[in-house]
C-alpha cells in the first residue's frame, strides 16, 4: 500500500471517528436537555423544593429517552395516520377511472394539468410556498393553543387547577397529545418540503431561508410542549398517606424528611418522626389528581 493512499485512509477513519462522536454527543445532549425539561415541569408543577430532587446526569438522560420515546411514538402514529388518509384521498380520486371508464382520459388529462400547474408554482414562487406553509403551521399551532388553553394552563401555570390532570380526563389527554402529534408531524412535513424544493432549485433564497428557520423554531416549541408534561402526566401515582388525618402524598423521601403533597395544592416538608404523618402498613399508590369520591 502506498503511503498516500495510507494517508487518505487515516484521514477518512479520522473522519469518521469524529462525526460518530459528534453524533453521540448530539444525541447525548438532546436526552439531556429533554430528561432536564420534564423533570423540571415536574418539580416546578408540584412545588417541589430544588434541593429535593437532584437529578444525577444518568438520570436526566433516562427520563430523556422515556419522554422522546413517547415523542416519536406520537410522531410515528400520526405520520402512519396521515398516510393512510392520503392512501384513501389517492383511492377515491380513481374510483371513478375504475367505475367509468370513459371518464378515464378526461380524469387522467385533469389530474396531469392540475399536478403541472401546482409543481410549476412550488418552482417559481418558493418564497410564497414556504411562507404559507409557515403561516399555515402557525395558524394550526395557535389554534391548539387556544383550544387546549385550560390544560396548558393548569399543567405550566395554575396551582389551583388540577382537575384537568385527573385520571378522569384522560381522553383530553390523549386528545391533546394526538392533536399536537398531527401538527408535529405536519410541520415536519413542510419543513421537508421547503428544504427539498430548495435542493432541487439549487436556491439560496433569503426569504425562504428565513421561513424554513421560523419553521424550525415552531417545531421547536411543539416538541416543547410535547415532550415536558411527560413525567408530571406519565409518572404522578405516589404513596398515599394520611397528614393531619387528610389525604396526602409523599413525592420524596430523603434524609429523614418528606416532601408531602395536598390534594389542596399545597406542598409542605416536614420531618419523617412527625406525629402529623400516618403511613399504612400496605403501601397504596394511586394519582396524586385523583378526585376524592
Amino acid at each position: 500500500m502506498s503511503p498516500d493512499l495510507t494517508k487518505v485512509n487515516g484521514k477518512e477513519g479520522m473522519w469518521s471517528t469524529f462525526k460518530t462522536i459528534s453524533l453521540g454527543s448530539i444525541i447525548v445532549f438532546v436526552l439531556h436537555a429533554l430528561g432536564f425539561l420534564t423533570t423540571t415541569t415536574f418539580a416546578v408543577r408540584l412545588r417541589i423544593p430544588s434541593g429535593f430532587l437532584p437529578e444525577s446526569p444518568t438520570e436526566y438522560l433516562l427520563w430523556g429517552a422515556k419522554a422522546l420515546t413517547v415523542c416519536l411514538g406520537v410522531f410515528l402514529i400520526n405520520f402512519i395516520v396521515l398516510s393512510i388518509i392520503l392512501i384513501l384521498v389517492k383511492l377515491v380520486w380513481q374510483f371513478p377511472r375504475l367505475m367509468f371508464r370513459r371518464l378515464d382520459n378526461l380524469i387522467l388529462s385533469l389530474k396531469e394539468r392540475m399536478e403541472l400547474k401546482i409543481q410549476n408554482i412550488f418552482k417559481t414562487h418558493i418564497n410564497s410556498l414556504a411562507g404559507i406553509l409557515f403561516i399555515l403551521a402557525l395558524l394550526a399551532f395557535l389554534t391548539f393553543f387556544v383550544s387546549f388553553s385550560d390544560l396548558i394552563f393548569a399543567t405550566y401555570i395554575s396551582s389551583e387547577s388540577t382537575q384537568l390532570l385527573s385520571p378522569d380526563s384522560g381522553a383530553y389527554l390523549s386528545l391533546y397529545f394526538f392533536t399536537l402529534g398531527i401538527i408535529l408531524t405536519v410541520s415536519c412535513v413542510c419543513l421537508y418540503k421547503v428544504h427539498h424544493l430548495q435542493i432541487l432549485q439549487n436556491a439560496n433564497v433569503t426569504f425562504s431561508k428565513i421561513f424554513k428557520l421560523a419553521t424550525i423554531g415552531l417545531i421547536f416549541f411543539e416538541v416543547v410542549f410535547l415532550v415536558s408534561p411527560y413525567r408530571l402526566r406519565a409518572y404522578n401515582e405516589f404513596e398515599r398517606i394520611l397528614f393531619e388525618d387528610k389525604r396526602a402524598y409523599i413525592l420524596v423521601e430523603k434524609d429523614l424528611q418528606y416532601v408531602i403533597y395536598l390534594p389542596n395544592c399545597i406542598t409542605l416538608v416536614v420531618s419523617s418522626n412527625d406525629i402529623r404523618v400516618q403511613r399504612s402498613q400496605e403501601r397504596i399508590y394511586e394519582n396524586i389528581f385523583k378526585k376524592e369520591p
